[in-house]
């Protein structure tokens, strides 16, 4: 997955939450920008708190962007 389209999503506003898919098809939600961080070709995603909101969060995920097979778009936040 390119770099430049996950960032063109984190980026937008307003934000709107979207559903990152590895290559071995694990599903995280970004939920609220501030849950994702981007440090050269990897990003954290913070797996949001919950009992406290956003952008607290409980534990994150670190993935390369090539670990990323695809984003899609979700109409409601759905934590996991």
């Amino acid at each position: 997955m390119a770099k430049d389209d996950v960032l063109k999503l984190w980026r937008q506003r307003p934000f709107q939450p979207f559903r990152i898919v590895t290559v071995v098809d694990e599903s995280i939600d970004v939920v609220h920008p501030n849950l994702m961080l981007v440090a050269g070709n990897m990003i954290t995603i913070g797996r949001p708190h919950p009992s406290e909101p956003p952008p607290s969060a409980s534990d994150g995920v670190w993935l390369e962007f090539s670990d990323i097979a695809r984003i899609e778009r979700l109409e409601t936040a759905t934590p996991q």
